[in-house]
């Protein structure tokens, strides 16, 4: 465990400078937003002032040419608690430590996932798990604007690995981070809420509030103003207008339905049938399965938000490689992989294409996951019935 996550803290420290040298505005792009509002909260002024917001990171950044350009941060108050120490330093050292901690927390999220699943576990498996995953579209769309949605499967998988542990009140302390985009964990959320309720792990809802509680006094300390200023801003927030990365967005542009964004509610039911199978399946196809739900159903998010599924990509590799199912859906699964990723990269390599045209990643994967998940279920099946004797 250490040599790995040593070599991910070194590997993550060398990109991380590296990085900027090659392209000087990587990691700066919504990164700017939390710098810039940590460090005028830690000044006692307001973070959700347009005038104010524009004014610094004009100062800073080469890409806010106008107030267009800008950048809020809607976020709820937990997410700048976390980026105050950010706001005590220069925009440009704390966008490299930004970028180092990135890396770091998607090595750390892979070496997580693969300590959840049933197949075999080693220091090689592990880096090359991390190089792919690395290099998932997604991932790159995230380090290129230095995005938070890398905080969201750390909550996830963080509350997890310390809810298996027994530290209850620190796995909810931990998923209070989910939060920061409810939209983007509409279903797995109450999945992992489901599980603690049906268990009675009381405490964990204990760490929850305690956690949103000293996050919003923190922020109240240095801006006393903070939830009148930030209601004001939530009123100017007119997401219906935006066009994302979702089948809702690609569906109303390119065929005129005005579906509800919101329709993806419907599915909630299910939550309840696939957090029981936890038991059956394990804790990462639970989380898993729950996370493709969510994010292939969103009702707002962007290429970067896709990003929380790195877990999917590791458990779909750990099937493959360690021949828990069939040679034939292994490759299989092997070439839908190469499939996505290509496409992935022809997308991103053209230029201003809209949003709303990577909304097909996550259902993508779903099918990738579901036929490979497939195949793991009928393998595990044949196997038991070897050993009970039975011809299969």
């Amino acid at each position: 465990m250490n040599r790995s996550l040593l070599f991910i803290a070194i590997l993550s420290l060398v990109l991380s400078v590296i990085a900027p040298m090659a392209i000087p505005t990587i990691g700066q792009g919504d990164f700017i937003a939390y710098w810039s509002a940590a460090h005028l909260i830690i000044q006692g002024q307001n973070p959700y002032d347009p005038n104010i917001m524009f004014a610094i990171q004009t100062s800073n950044s080469i890409n806010i040419a106008d107030p267009s350009a800008m950048q809020n941060v809607w976020n709820p108050p937990w997410l700048l608690a976390f980026f105050l120490p950010f706001g005590l330093l220069p925009f440009k050292t704390a966008s490299m430590i930004w970028m180092w901690l990135i890396i770091f927390f998607i090595g750390l999220c892979v070496y997580i996932s693969i300590g959840m699943t049933k197949g075999r576990r080693n220091e090689r498996l592990f880096i090359w798990f991390f190089i792919i995953c690395l290099f998932f579209g997604p991932v790159l769309a995230l380090l290129k604007i230095g995005q938070v949605s890398i905080l969201i499967l750390l909550s996830l998988i963080g509350c997890l690995y310390f809810f298996d542990k027994k530290n209850d009140a620190l796995a909810g302390a931990i998923l209070l981070m989910a939060l920061i985009k409810p939209h983007i964990v509409f279903f797995v959320f109450p999945v992992i809420v489901w599980r603690a309720f049906r268990l009675r792990r009381w405490w964990l809802f204990v760490g929850m509030i305690c956690a949103s509680i000293v996050s919003v006094l923190l922020i109240m300390l240095f801006f006393p103003e903070w939830p009148s200023a930030y209601v004001t801003l939530l009123g100017k927030m007119h997401v219906s207008d935006w066009f994302a990365s979702t089948l809702w967005s690609f569906l109303n542009v390119v065929f005129n339905l005005k579906l509800l964004p919101w329709t993806g509610l419907l599915l909630l039911p299910l939550v309840f049938w696939i957090e029981a199978q936890g038991s059956r399946w394990g804790n990462l196809t639970v989380l898993n399965l729950s996370l493709l739900i969510s994010v292939s159903f969103a009702p707002y998010g962007f290429l970067f938000d896709q990003a929380v599924l790195i877990p999917v990509l590791v458990q779909v590799l750990d099937w493959i490689v360690s021949k828990q199912i069939s040679r034939s859906a292994a490759w299989i699964g092997a070439f839908g992989l190469v499939g996505l990723y290509a496409g992935l990269y022809f997308l991103i390599s053209m230029d201003n294409l809209p949003y709303y045209f990577f909304f097909w990643v996550p259902f993508a994967l779903l099918a990738i996951y579901i036929f490979t998940f497939w195949s793991w279920q009928k393998t595990q099946s044949d196997s038991a019935s070897l050993q009970n004797g039975q011809p299969v």
